[in-house]
């Protein structure tokens, strides 16, 4: 990975406000990239097929999995 290239993150949980709490944290970071974020599990799965993000943080309970 270049050095002057961001790490593109996903995030999923269905809590939302440890969901928010994540995307404020991964927005606060220069290197970090937020791409998205999802509070369903079957969403989830589209949206990382579809974004690719480098790096996906994913609750392990999620609602239609």
């Amino acid at each position: 990975m270049r050095p002057d290239r961001r790490i593109r993150v996903y995030l999923a949980d269905d809590h939302p406000m440890f969901r928010e709490a994540l995307v404020r944290a991964v927005r606060e970071r220069p290197e970090l990239e937020f791409v998205g974020a999802s509070g369903d599990g079957r969403e989830a799965l589209d949206e990382l097929r579809r974004l690719r993000p480098d790096v996906a943080v994913l609750d392990l309970r999620m609602p239609s999995l």
